[in-house]
């Protein structure tokens, strides 16, 4: 009976270290992040009539994982809010992740045309990275090394999957056409 001792104390302990560890785990995963764009802002709202309207623009097929650009058009009819912008949906094999873009469209296609001229002779050194992230935590980059002398790109999604498209730098050209052919699809809404 004295060797059972130290070890329900010991069980007991460690009972409560696990207790105390799934708690702040619970209030972690329960703590709501503040939206970091207008259409993750207005979706939000709670005891509203929301109205989303969506259209697909188009997609591009990277190695292993298709990006679809979609128009979005949220619309609160009482109060006459309303949101519009594009959603890049990164799809990797089973798991899907939207990452949005509402103000940034222009100034994604400004960096992705100066991503797209980017090479080995950026650097002096081996290998080179350009990144361009949003708000709503969509990264994109090209990348190479002056081994290869290839150079490609990437569009990831930062959110809870961290899904990702590995992309010719044709691709990514598309890509760009794409957030344009939406751009003036939402300009065309606006008027």
């Amino acid at each position: 009976m004295k060797k059972l001792g130290p070890a329900i104390l010991l069980a007991m302990a460690w009972a409560t270290c696990s207790l105390a560890a799934q708690e702040a785990t619970n209030i972690y995963f329960s703590t709501i992040l503040p939206p970091k764009t207008r259409l993750e802002s207005i979706e939000t709202n709670t005891g509203v009539i929301l109205i989303k309207g969506k259209t697909l623009i188009g997609s591009v097929q990277g190695q292993r994982s298709t990006i679809f650009v979609r128009c979005v058009d949220f619309w609160e009819p009482i109060s006459q809010h309303r949101e519009m912008g594009l959603v890049v949906e990164v799809r990797e094999a089973d798991r899907v992740e939207d990452s949005t873009a509402v103000d940034e469209i222009d100034g994604m296609i400004a960096a992705i045309d100066y991503l797209s001229k980017t090479d080995a002779s950026i650097t002096a050194l081996q290998s080179f990275e350009g990144v361009y992230k949003t708000r709503g935590e969509l990264r994109l980059a090209t990348f190479s090394s002056k081994q290869t002398g290839v150079v490609q790109a990437t569009i990831q999604s930062a959110h809870q999957y961290r899904t990702g498209a590995l992309l010719t730098m044709d691709q990514f050209a598309r890509f760009r056409l794409l957030l344009q052919q939406g751009k003036e699809k939402l300009d065309s809404l606006r008027k």
